[in-house]
């Protein structure tokens, strides 16, 4: 309800992707449990916020607005409350389950391939559902309508969730293209996005960002800025990848799952630029992919401080 209420469609987006990268990695025991807790709570939570019209404008702080979020929130904090007390009974769920995934696994081969076989199931059973609702094509009329539609609804901020407009990106990611063509490999210079927007630009408003962090490191830093930050993210997001196996699996699959959301965003927005945005990114990626307990934390027998080889023969 709180990412609707953004009315980001870029970051509701990002959402379902790392949500879809979780459920693949992680495979949570207590996932069954969870989505019949959380899924008609949040149901209902949704809509209730979708309806909430007053909300969704401008002017979300008027008399009315303000009686109309109160009472939002009420339906949220019992949805919570209805959601927790279900997930809370639905507790031994998890237990028996991974019971069953643990014999599965004795198994060996024949769990797997039982979950293999049930994943090929799904994944067949969603590209029926999207072959009949015709998703392909819809899909297709709306990427044409992002590149032919600018502009957004400035009457109400909810039509935008609905709405197909680029809203000025693709100037800005031609714009970024266009520095890069000038200077491929070293690219133009760090925080100069700005001046070249404001040198060749074809639209009438101002710029400082390209709205892509890949496209705007291109157009500064060229093809060996966007090399180092490619090899940045990529070697936290597959270390970590690789780590999620095992008991941690759900642990590292988050982590997996939320720096892919960020790296998706970072695509087609400029929020990446703010530290409280970015900085966990690192922080977590370095604590996760530092040396587990038992690896060896240095390649020679020599102690890292010269003073605990004393301690150590005392």
């Amino acid at each position: 309800m709180t990412l609707l209420l953004t009315f980001s469609r870029g970051a509701i987006k990002a959402g379902l992707v790392a949500l879809a990268v979780y459920l693949a990695l992680g495979r949570p025991w207590g996932l069954l449990g969870t989505a019949l807790a959380a899924i008609p709570a949040g149901a209902v939570a949704l809509v209730s916020a979708y309806r909430a019209d007053l909300l969704a404008t401008t002017e979300p702080t008027t008399t009315a607005a303000v009686a109309q979020g109160h009472d939002l929130a009420l339906v949220v904090a019992a949805c919570a409350v209805g959601a927790g007390a279900l997930r809370a009974l639905l507790s031994g769920l998890d237990v028996r389950l991974e019971q069953r995934g643990e014999r599965a696994r004795a198994r060996g081969r024949g769990g797997r391939s039982l979950i293999l076989a049930g994943g090929v199931v799904l994944a067949l059973a969603v590209v029926a559902g999207a072959v009949a609702l015709d998703v392909p094509d819809r899909v297709g009329r709306q990427y044409e309508r992002f590149l032919a539609g600018n502009s957004l609804s400035t009457r109400a901020v909810g039509e935008r969730l609905t709405s197909p407009g680029n809203n000025g990106r693709l100037d800005l990611w031609r714009g970024a293209l266009e520095g890069l063509s000038d200077a491929p490999l070293l690219g133009q210079g760090a925080g100069t996005f700005q001046i070249l927007w404001a040198g060749g630009r074809n639209s009438d408003f101002d710029a400082v960002d390209a709205h892509s962090l890949y496209l705007e490191v291109l157009a500064e830093l060229g093809l060996v800025g966007l090399v180092l930050l490619a090899v940045a993210l990529l070697t936290l997001l597959v270390k970590l990848a690789i780590r999620a196996r095992g008991r941690e699996r759900s642990l590292y699959a988050a982590l997996v799952a939320s720096m892919l959301a960020w790296a998706v965003h970072a695509g087609v927005d400029w929020d990446w630029e703010m530290p409280v945005v970015t900085a966990w990114l690192f922080g977590l990626g370095g604590l996760g992919i530092a040396a587990r307990r038992g690896e060896p934390t240095q390649p020679s027998g020599r102690p890292l401080l010269r003073g605990s080889r004393r301690r150590s023969g005392a």
